[in-house]
């Protein structure tokens, strides 16, 4: 798992779909969005990150006292990678990002309890 704090943590992530799906991100947010104080990014590698996501509920529990199926807001579909998108609380979020190759849809949905 990577956590990207900044736009150069994206040199940090190997796969040049996520690459490109982490640039296209980052060149969307507002010019007054305060990254990352409003909220990140986060990648996800390994398969294992997803059925046993114990870094990720660290990392959101850190943030509120929900859990990882209430904080779901959306999940967005691209060509080569999946977006899901967490409201931690009113002002902060996390959009964790995974190659499609790690997972199908379908799967996905059931690893986060859907």
């Amino acid at each position: 798992m990577i956590e990207i704090l900044c736009k150069d943590d994206v040199n940090k992530v190997s796969d040049p779909v996520l690459v490109a799906g982490l640039n296209k991100e980052f060149d969307r947010l507002p010019d007054d969005y305060l990254y990352p104080e409003y909220g990140y990014f986060v990648v996800i590698e390994e398969l294992e990150e997803l059925t046993n996501p114990i870094e990720l509920i660290a990392i959101i529990s850190q943030h509120t006292a929900r859990s990882l199926q209430d904080c779901l807001e959306v999940i967005e579909e691209f060509e080569g990678y999946f977006q899901v998108v967490m409201i931690l609380n009113i002002d902060y979020g996390i959009s964790v990002f995974f190659n499609k190759k790690l997972m199908t849809f379908i799967q996905m949905k059931r690893c986060l309890s859907l």
